[in-house]
């Protein structure tokens, strides 16, 4: 009985996890949608546009930015700032293609 406990606890601490990771995930991804947002109006006032990311581009965020609860985890700050670092250049990029 106490070992199936225990893991019944372990299984409620893994799904936890999981959804706190989707949270920052979530997060993460709202503040870049607000960081572009705030860049665009600094830019054009008068003019809203919205830029939203290719399917592909969609899918490689969305992949690096659920490795990023992972290695904020075990501390690796090196790695997370990597994983940033490639998140912001596709925004980036996207931003240049739609002002081009």
């Amino acid at each position: 009985s106490n070992i199936f406990l225990s893991a019944s606890s372990h299984k409620e601490q893994i799904h936890t996890r999981c959804i706190e990771q989707q949270s920052k995930a979530k997060q993460i991804h709202q503040t870049y949608n607000t960081r572009l947002i705030n860049n665009m109006a600094k830019k054009s006032k008068s003019q809203e546009v919205e830029i939203t990311l290719s399917k592909k581009d969609q899918k490689k965020v969305t992949k690096l930015e659920a490795q990023l609860p992972y290695h904020e985890g075990r501390g690796n700050t090196e790695e997370v700032g990597k994983i940033k670092q490639q998140i912001e250049s596709i925004w980036e990029k996207t931003r240049e293609q739609a002002y081009a």
